[in-house]
């Protein structure tokens, strides 16, 4: 079918065909590398939030050891290292919820937040009452006791009644006891005490007027004595409520891992199937295209040398005289389309 084209025409086709084959290629090649980037992302995407979920389990385990520090020294200085590592929860939190891919665990994100924002009330509250207790720096109600307590002895003394200020002594100690042991039977001897104490002092012969400011001294001691220990009854009854939001969080937190290790599975497996498929395709096209421009080069080589061939055959015939050979038509042009 070539017999009409010129060799110009056949060159040109047969590069036309290389430049599609090419095109072809280069077209599979493309599409396969957007599918396979497109995977890549999607992967990184999957990697870049089963990071931030891994973050915030670290983040809510490290507040829960800085809590769990704080509830056994009692020391309001912890405080700072839990706030750091719940800001870098709500700091995962918030940019989780940012990534498209978060949409199917949205409600499990707001239960979080909202849980974690009581977890952080209840310590800041926690931590406050402490503050307030002043057991650790000696400020707050401490520092009132101990004001109360040093002028109590100091009048008990210098009305002469040495023993009362040894009372006041004893019943400090017992309510340090009773403050560290958390032991509520303790309060009702403290204020046995108290009561015996009052009655003996109504009992001696101290000046009214004085008796009256020893009274009123006492009192303010018994009630800020007693102030410090139902704020400690307060802060053990309300450090339970630490595990019932954990609790309350756990099914969230476990949701939000097992969706990170689905999603990041999922992704490396469509990423390495991908990869292969991208080898196999990449490499079978390249074959093809090899193999069609082996083909056409075939065609066109062919469509030269047989004529050729057919020329050479009946030049050696009419060589020996023999008139009556005949050229097979080729579109009547020869090989080369002259």
């Amino acid at each position: 079918f070539m017999g009409r084209q010129t060799l110009r025409a056949r060159r040109r086709l047969f590069l036309l065909s290389g430049l599609v084959a090419l095109a072809a290629f280069a077209g599979l090649y493309v599409f396969v590398e957007s599918r396979f980037f497109s995977a890549l992302d999607d992967w990184s995407r999957a990697e870049r939030l089963a990071s931030l979920v891994s973050q915030m389990e670290k983040g809510i385990a490290n507040a829960r050891a800085e809590e769990k520090s704080f509830l056994l020294k009692k020391d309001p200085a912890i405080a700072d290292g839990f706030g750091t590592h719940l800001k870098a929860v709500f700091n995962a939190i918030s940019r989780l919820s940012r990534m498209p891919e978060s949409a199917a665990i949205r409600k499990q994100i707001a239960t979080l937040r909202d849980g974690l924002g009581q977890y952080d009330e209840l310590f800041a509250q926690l931590v406050a009452s402490e503050k307030a207790l002043g057991l650790t720096d000696g400020t707050g109600l401490n520092l009132d006791l101990k004001n109360a307590t040093e002028d109590l002895q100091a009048k008990f003394s210098t009305a002469g009644y040495a023993n009362l200020a040894g009372q006041i002594s004893r019943i400090n100690q017992e309510g340090k006891e009773t403050l560290l042991s958390g032991y509520k039977l303790g309060v009702e001897e403290i204020q046995k005490r108290y009561q015996t104490l009052i009655v003996f002092l109504q009992e001696t012969k101290i000046p009214k007027k004085r008796k009256v400011v020893l009274q009123d001294l006492l009192k303010q001691h018994e009630t800020t004595l007693l102030a410090m220990i139902n704020a400690r009854f307060n802060f053990i009854e309300e450090t339970q409520r630490f595990d019932d939001l954990v609790a309350y969080l756990t099914p969230s937190t476990d949701a939000l891992a097992g969706f990170a290790r689905s999603l990041r599975g999922d992704t490396a497996e469509k990423l390495g199937s991908l990869k292969g498929v991208s080898r196999l395709v990449i490499s079978a096209s390249g074959a093809v295209a090899v193999i069609v421009l082996m083909l056409i080069g075939l065609l066109v080589i062919r469509s030269m040398t047989s004529p050729l061939r057919d020329l050479a055959a009946v030049s050696g015939r009419l060589a020996e005289g023999d008139r009556s050979v005949s050229i097979p038509a080729r579109g009547n042009n020869c090989s080369i389309g002259t």
